[in-house]
């Protein structure tokens, strides 16, 4: 069975010292926070790596700290103790290097264009002229299927198009690493089975570092080179897996073996199928 269990020591120094594009490293990481006057204890010494083009993917129930995790990889907030570091050097702040699809759909400017959205970042964080940045825009909307959309405006577009939307405009500023935060939790089933199977062919033709959090144990069988397993919070290491299921049909035994591991990992029932 391919499974990592925690250990109590950090990724080797090697691994700090030898990165390649794309290369999440998170050593020893601790985060607390006071939230409505609490001391929150969110992640408790965490220590794992994101290799260079992999899917990866954080698994655990509510509560325990996953998009904190991500958050910090962001560097929307630093951890209390430890570092995260990516290509080798310690994130401080959020940087172009790092781009975040959220879950929510107002994530879009709505007085701009599905062409807009994608091509005025570009504009501001890259300095591309207009031509270069409506063109490279256009190729990412055509990778994401909303070539004809093109000039509709967000208030037009279904959730699902909205998040095609929001993964063109992550996909066209060439980030070291897409961060993503349960972006299809939101959606009805057949467009979230759609949007998964979409993402899948869109790593493919990329080969991007993908940071995924999820609390699905289907989907993160579907879209996972590894999973991590937390804890409920404070969110700690139990396991990482090598997804043996990666690319596999959903209907297959492989898939259902690799649900029915990661689900004995979280301790959940039988019931519930897919989901946690």
């Amino acid at each position: 069975m391919a499974v990592s269990l925690p250990a109590t020591a950090s990724p080797t120094a090697a691994a700090v010292a030898a990165p390649a594009a794309g290369h999440v490293v998170v050593d020893g990481v601790s985060i607390r926070y006071r939230a409505d006057g609490h001391d929150v204890h969110a992640v408790d010494n965490v220590s794992f790596e994101i290799r260079p083009g992999e899917k990866f993917i954080l698994l655990g129930p509510s509560g325990c700290g996953k998009s904190t995790l991500l958050n910090a990889v962001a560097g929307f907030l630093r951890p209390t103790a430890g570092r995260i570091l990516l290509d080798g050097t310690t994130i401080q702040r959020p940087g172009p290097d790092r781009v975040v699809v959220f879950q929510e759909f107002n994530q879009l400017l709505p007085w701009r264009t599905v062409l807009g959205n994608v091509a005025y970042p570009l504009r501001v964080a890259r300095n591309l002229g207009r031509q270069e940045s409506d063109a490279r825009a256009r190729r990412f909307l055509d990778m994401v299927g909303l070539d004809r959309s093109v000039g509709a405006y967000p208030h037009t577009l279904s959730g699902g198009m909205k998040q095609r939307v929001a993964i063109a405009r992550a996909l066209a500023l060439d980030p070291a690493v897409l961060l993503m935060d349960e972006p299809f939790a939101s959606l009805d089933a057949l467009t979230r089975t759609r949007m998964q199977q979409e993402l899948n062919g869109i790593w493919a033709q990329t080969r991007k570092t993908i940071f995924f959090v999820t609390h699905s144990i289907q989907e993160a069988v579907l879209l996972g080179s590894r999973i991590l397993v937390l804890t409920p919070g404070p969110g700690r290491l139990r396991a990482i897996v090598e997804n043996a299921a990666d690319g596999a049909p959903l209907d297959s035994p492989e898939f259902a073996a690799m649900e029915s591991q990661v689900r004995g990992l979280l301790a959940l029932p039988l019931d519930g199928r897919g989901e946690s």
